[in-house]
């Protein structure tokens, strides 16, 4: 992976292939090469002449890791993803989001929304609207916890033993689930002219109900991805394929 410096930090990013530009940001634990190379987004992409740009979300991948909750706000993670816009010097993207990937994707709206021509919303529902998680604190504190089988949060349990799995920096992400935090104005949605999918698993019960974050879109759709729990969503060939069908046909428009 290349990478970058902002704000004192090293960010980790790939950019390949060549034609339209397609932003890839992943979720919360996970990390560009998990998230978009190893389930087969990458390569599907480029198959279909995509040019592909992803990064390591700071606390995450090879990115740095800090442990200062202060560092991992909504607006410093953010400012990452556009600063490595501006490095590429890219102006315009189609963004796509995996759960924190698509909260912060959200965040820049409205200020940034003339950085993307769609925007499509993996792993996320109208829990947004309430403010996100609930139980980040449950979530960071079973990650810092020495023995994972103290944690009987389930949901806790399932980032602990996700991070584990992938030998993660676990105070690294338990400061991330602290400092960051997102609310969906349903008004900065309204005003967002551009086409939005929204596509999450039938059986992610975490997320409240996708379809009616779809709907608070002018251009919003909604794929629902049958069988699939929040974790195992994103590797779907029928999410792949319907962001490419979603993202020619407004071209197309």
């Amino acid at each position: 992976m290349a990478h970058f410096t902002h704000q004192g930090l090293t960010i980790h990013f790939e950019d390949v292939g060549e034609g339209v530009p397609v932003l890839l940001v992943h979720g919360f634990a996970s990390n560009a090469k998990l998230n978009w190379e190893v389930t087969g987004w990458v390569p599907f992409l480029l198959e279909n002449g995509c040019r592909v740009i992803t990064l390591d979300l700071r606390g995450h991948g090879k990115s740095d890791k800090p442990h200062d909750p202060a560092l991992y706000t909504s607006a410093a993670m953010k400012s990452d993803i556009l600063a490595l816009l501006d490095h590429l010097e890219v102006s315009v993207v189609h963004g796509v989001g995996y759960s924190m990937g698509a909260m912060l994707l959200l965040d820049l709206l409205p200020e940034e929304e003339g950085r993307f021509m769609t925007l499509t919303l993996g792993g996320v529902g109208d829990v947004l609207f309430e403010g996100g998680r609930g139980d980040a604190e449950d979530i960071a504190a079973g990650l810092e916890a020495e023995d994972p089988s103290s944690v009987s949060h389930e949901t806790a349990l399932s980032f602990r033993l996700f991070a584990d799995s992938q030998k993660a920096d676990r105070l690294a992400l338990a400061a991330c689930m602290r400092g960051r935090r997102y609310q969906a104005d349903p008004y900065v949605l309204a005003a967002f002219a551009k086409p939005v999918l929204v596509a999450a698993g039938e059986r992610d019960t975490i997320i409240g109900n996708p379809a009616r974050l779809a709907e608070a879109f002018p251009k919003g759709a909604f794929l629902s991805i049958p069988r699939r729990d929040h974790l195992r969503a994103v590797s779907e060939q029928v999410f792949k394929q319907g962001f490419l069908d979603f993202i020619k046909m407004n071209d197309a428009a």
